[in-house]
């Protein structure tokens, strides 16, 4: 989750995925407003404040951003407009102010049409291309070159690179949004020549100072190809410091490494199972491609997601989508339907759905038969449920090989070379396929990703997007960073990092003391729809809210906190097993990068073994 206030100090005028608060008061480099905003994707924590009637800046962003930005609809908005479409509770599109009506042409009328809805000049004068360099002009005669580029990440996102000369003095920085710079992904923008001017000389190379090693240039000339001011990187996963599975395409073959082995597990059950693709949010459609090139089959869509692919076939990004997805009620294996509000073939009593309030049940107009989670409903099909994870390569060749263990004796027991066993309850777990399945499919870079990205350009610094400021010592991520990437910037860029973290640090120490921390809205509600649509349901089913107490690996409630514990659960069995065999001093050891920097005390006394 984006942590980033938005603004850049390179070019003051400009702000990036936030869209909250007054402007004036957060911005810390100048006391202006936003002269424009660029937005990387449309993932809800990029976009936030964008919905306030108050907003009115200029937005930049693909053609696909813009789409599902503007068709945005929460959660319980989706449902509702499904079962209750006579019931009028405000705007369905969550971001209507957006749009603009036609007004009359008639002298002395202000009349609104409200069948003639159309996007205003503005937008569509805001829509920005893939690898096309625009000049946009800024404030006081100044003027950027902004370029956007690939993420690989979701439809539509984007990385900007931002070009300008300011206060005399040019500048260049890149802003990833949201990145999964994978080895592949590296390679080709390695080649790509809108940035290949900011790239790291050949033989280039740090000290552990930070220090440039000879380039075989003269030290005293001025550098004709000048270096990236600062990268602000997506950082939200570089505490892992492990190797990812690829989202890649092999050479001769259409499925991505991490597909591949989700489709070889799914092929080991039977034709009367059914799986649930919890593709809870734009970025993992390459799961859906799959099944259905393997299977030879469409996805079951909910009207949301199929109007959105189709949408992003017609802007010409990927024909595929439109293809792959069907709302016909006819019965199918794959399913990737509204999560909340499952279709019949896979209702399975219900599990992580909406609870309507008593007062609504009868009035529920929508197809499907079952409506009440809980009640029993459905029809005894076997459900599978199908997660992706952000799983690092080892825990998922663990994972792998523990569930290629137990379809094999699956295998022996149904050809009687192996009896069943059998525990107090019944028929062992070991002996049964299960009812969940994951797929190591990372939206976000680790560690070891994040530094080849960098050493790709050796900026003069880097700036966290993501990081931790709610602590008793907030920063120390960004602190940390000095270390993480000291081989990976330009010269003395270590030290400089270190700097300006801890200039950061003390903002935020001071911040604090003067403003009162606020509680955001709870997630359960920003996903039923804001308070407004909340009214109408009681709660989630098997969530705490409702009371219910159901297996994690089913509620698939927005794809966090349950595929979470099932990922730490691997890990810790194959870790428990190193400890076994190594007996580790557990007592934590933190590497001193100056005197200033706050270390947190925390040795804990070793477990017994």
């Amino acid at each position: 989750m984006s942590t980033h206030h938005g603004f850049l100090k390179e070019f003051p005028f400009i702000r990036v995925d936030a869209f909250d608060g007054n402007p004036v008061d957060v911005n810390p480099y100048s006391d202006d407003a936003p002269h424009l905003y660029l937005l990387t994707h449309a993932h809800t924590d990029h976009f936030v404040g964008l919905n306030s009637p108050d907003f009115e800046g200029e937005i930049y962003c693909t053609a696909v951003t813009k789409h599902i930005l503007l068709h945005t609809m929460e959660a319980g908005d989706r449902v509702r407009v499904e079962e209750l479409p006579h019931m009028k509770s405000g705007n369905k599109r969550k971001f209507a102010n957006l749009w603009s009506k036609r007004r009359s042409s008639k002298p002395g009328k202000d009349r609104i049409d409200a069948h003639i809805w159309f996007i205003s000049a503005l937008w569509r004068q805001k829509e920005i291309q893939l690898n096309a360099p625009t000049r946009i002009e800024g404030p006081q005669g100044t003027a950027v070159v902004i370029t956007a580029l690939d993420a690989n990440h979701c439809p539509g996102s984007c990385m900007f690179l931002i070009e300008g000369i300011i206060n005399s003095e040019r500048r260049a920085i890149l802003i990833t949004g949201d990145i999964r710079a994978e080895p592949w992904w590296v390679e080709s923008l390695s080649r790509n020549p809108l940035v290949q001017k900011y790239l790291s000389k050949p033989g280039e190379g740090s000290d552990r100072k930070g220090k440039r090693r000879a380039r075989g240039l003269d030290e005293e000339k001025d550098d004709l190809w000048p270096s990236l001011d600062c990268i602000y990187l997506d950082t939200s996963m570089v505490g892992m410091e492990e190797e990812l599975v690829s989202k890649a395409s092999d050479v001769v073959g259409f499925f991505a490494e991490a597909v591949e082995g989700m489709v070889k597990f799914m092929r080991e059950y039977p034709e009367s199972h059914r799986f649930f693709l919890n593709s809870w949010t734009w970025g993992y459609e390459d799961m859906l491609k799959g099944v259905a090139k393997t299977f030879n089959t469409k996805v079951h869509l909910d009207f949301y997601k199929q109007m959105m692919y189709s949408d992003v076939c017609q802007i010409g990004v990927d024909p595929l989508l439109s293809e792959i997805g069907t709302q016909s009620t006819a019965p199918l294996r794959f399913h990737a339907c509204e999560r909340r509000w499952k279709c019949d073939q896979v209702w399975a009593d219900g599990v992580g759905c909406y609870e309507f309030a008593e007062e609504y049940l009868e009035c529920l107009e929508g197809k499907k038969r079952f409506k009440r989670p809980g009640s029993g409903e459905g029809d005894g099909g076997e459900v599978v449920y199908v997660n992706p994870s952000a799983m690092s390569r080892r825990a998922w060749e663990v994972y792998k090989a523990k569930l290629e263990q137990r379809m094999e004796r699956i295998r022996r027991v149904e050809s009687g070379a192996v009896g069943r066993s059998e525990s107090p309850r019944g028929l062992d777990d070991e002996d049964r396929l299960p009812n969940y399945l994951i797929v190591p499919l990372s939206r976000h870079s680790s560690l070891p990703e994040l530094q080849d990205f960098v050493s790709l350009f050796r900026p003069k610094t880097i700036y966290p997007l993501v990081m931790e400021e709610i602590s008793q010592t907030p920063c120390t991520d960004y602190i940390n960073l000095s270390i993480t990437f000291r081989d990976c910037l330009g010269p003395n860029g270590s030290d400089r990092l270190l700097r300006e973290a801890k200039d950061h640090q003390a903002r935020v120490m001071r911040s604090r003391r003067k403003r009162k921390m606020i509680e955001p809205l709870s997630a359960s509600v920003q996903d039923m729809g804001g308070e407004e649509a909340a009214g109408y349901f009681a709660g989630i089913h098997g969530s705490e809210r409702s009371g219910e107490k159901v297996p994690t690996c089913l509620l698939n409630i927005e794809g966090g906190a349950e595929i979470e514990e099932l990922r730490r659960k691997v890990e810790m069995e194959e870790e428990d097993v190193l400890v076994q065999k190594l007996k580790p001093d557990l007592s934590r050891k933190v590497e001193k990068v100056e005197m200033e920097v706050v270390v947190i005390e925390d040795t804990p006394s070793p477990p017994s073994f």
